[in-house]
């Protein structure tokens, strides 16, 4: 029986596979790291992009929200005159389109 370093053989080879299973360990362990690092990397792109879609959105709101508070003002106006109501089931659309419903 050969040794090598005051280690049998048997002993030598019992090492050899408990740290080659430590390496393969390691390994899967990196690849999970990385695969985790990739997906917050694409959350942090689409929460980006879904920030970006918010601030359209809120800039559209405040247009319809303005263009409701001129049409109440122009209602209100109207009625004053003693004008019939022009408008008495006004519907709002997406994307801020109107119409009598």
């Amino acid at each position: 029986m050969q040794e090598f370093r005051g280690l049998t053989a048997e002993m030598y080879q019992a090492i050899v596979a408990i740290v080659d299973d430590r390496l393969r360990e390691v390994r899967v362990t990196r690849e999970g790291f990385n695969q985790l690092t990739q997906a917050i990397s694409r959350l942090t792109e689409a929460q980006a992009r879904t920030e970006e879609r918010v601030g359209h959105l809120e800039t559209r709101m405040d247009r319809v929200e303005a263009t409701l508070e001129r049409l109440a003002e122009a209602q209100a106006r109207t009625q004053e005159r003693g004008s019939p109501c022009i408008v008495s089931d006004l519907k709002v659309g997406a994307g801020g389109s109107f119409w009598v419903g």
